[in-house]
């Protein structure tokens, strides 16, 4: 448990760390205190509609196994697997997800995907995919590599999708630890249901985390990781919580993921310089102390919220109007590369119930890729900003878009 517990404790209150807290005079929605259920009909918010392993052969449906269950492995029979185990509270789960074939030769037999809030103090949201498995105690629990006595790594080949039903609450921004690409292999999107409850679809691949001893082996070209397994997991904040987060009128798809998690944070944006600057720091050796840490940090940010951040009236100005700047302690900027680029957004035939006819749903916004990839740990700070002779005219834009999404963001909401 100890990474992912360092990292919510550098990350979080988000709202003290990202853009400019959102002004509310409702009173403030409440994250629920305990991990998120399954659906059901006695709970259909706040809770977990569903689970998806995505696999190189194709997509299995996550099924509920609780503790005292058998998975059925890839041999056809219930496994009597036993793996090795945490035994802290917090580490012992109720069940996990899983499916008929699993592979338990990858060391574990499901995922516990903990869905809930990121510390007893928030309503930031922390969504976790934990390899998990019976102990020999029986009981499941968070699997832990013998060799590091750290968690186990995920399955690299495994990608994963939660369908999370929400209840008032509205997203604002995702931080994800994740291995995602520019093709959008690992999206956040926000929904309404037929019932009208807000639904967030989080998917994403897991990617190798340098682990930190203590913060200190994070600040300097001297700390070497005490472990690097692949894991998958992400923090949402939302505009109407206690802590409230960013500027009203953005979508809430906004996603940044890196695989820097000692202080992995949401953007810091000026409304000066009309710019967002982030770091993303690890230990800057490997376990092995002599191989060098690289990393990568991604932004997607929907072209409507770059209006609003950037005073960019249309997309192609992205790459012609911004500047990318990249500071580090040591070495390595030759090789790291920078680059700005726009997704068409995704779509989807559907059946229009009116008409009867098929129809584009608009699945994922047009959006800006900013990235920064292949540079060297421990902890370079990022900043993309306007290009300062663009500066006057983009803040005048900046303004005049931020007054017509407000309007159109409480008219929706209304």
């Amino acid at each position: 448990m100890r990474s992912l517990k360092k990292l919510i404790a550098a990350v979080l209150p988000l709202s003290l760390l990202g853009l400019v807290a959102s002004q509310t005079t409702n009173a403030a929605e409440i994250l629920p205190r305990v991990n998120f259920p399954m659906c059901s009909d006695a709970r259909n918010t706040y809770c977990i509609e569903s689970v998806t392993f995505i696999e190189i052969a194709g997509e299995k449906p996550g099924v509920w196994y609780p503790t005292g269950s058998q998975v059925i492995d890839a041999s056809g029979a219930p496994s009597a697997a036993v793996f090795p185990t945490f035994t802290a509270t917090t580490a012992v789960y109720p069940g996990r997800f899983s499916y008929e074939g699993f592979d338990t030769a990858v060391g574990y037999d499901g995922v516990y995907v903990k869905v809930g809030p990121a510390n007893e103090f928030t309503d930031s949201m922390l969504i976790a995919f934990e390899p998990a498995g019976p102990g020999a105690d029986g009981k499941v629990a968070r699997v832990k590599d013998e060799t590091t006595g750290y968690v186990r790594s995920l399955n690299p080949d495994t990608s994963m999708r939660v369908v999370i039903r929400l209840g008032s609450l509205i997203p604002a921004i995702t931080a994800a630890v994740s291995n995602t690409e520019e093709f959008a292999k690992s999206i956040v999107n926000k929904s309404v249901d037929d019932d009208g409850i807000p639904v967030i679809t989080f998917q994403g691949a897991p990617v190798p985390v340098p682990i930190a001893r203590n913060p200190r082996d994070c600040t300097d070209e001297t700390g070497v990781a005490a472990a690097k397994p692949y894991q998958l997991y992400a923090l949402v904040a939302f505009e109407n919580s206690r802590d409230p987060f960013g500027i009203p009128g953005l979508s809430g798809d906004m996603l940044i993921s890196s695989n820097g998690a000692c202080t992995l944070r949401t953007p810091t944006w000026s409304a000066e310089t009309l710019s967002f600057s982030f770091t993303a720091s690890a230990p800057h050796f490997a376990p092995d102390g002599t191989t060098v840490n690289r990393g990568f940090y991604r932004a997607f940010i929907p072209t409507t919220d770059a209006a609003m951040l950037f005073g960019l009236s249309d997309a192609k100005q992205a790459a012609t109007g911004l500047d990318l700047v990249f500071e580090e302690t040591e070495g390595g900027a030759v090789s790291v590369e920078k680059r700005v680029a726009v997704q068409k957004a995704k779509t989807r035939k559907v059946l229009d119930p009116k008409t009867k006819k098929k129809v584009d749903e608009v699945v994922r916004a047009e959006q800006i890729v900013i990235s920064f990839t292949n540079f060297q740990f421990s902890s370079p700070k990022m900043t993309v900003r306007v290009k300062q002779a663009n500066l006057a005219k983009f803040k005048a834009a900046q303004k005049r878009l931020v007054v017509k999404s407000r309007a159109i963001h409480k008219k929706l909401k209304n």
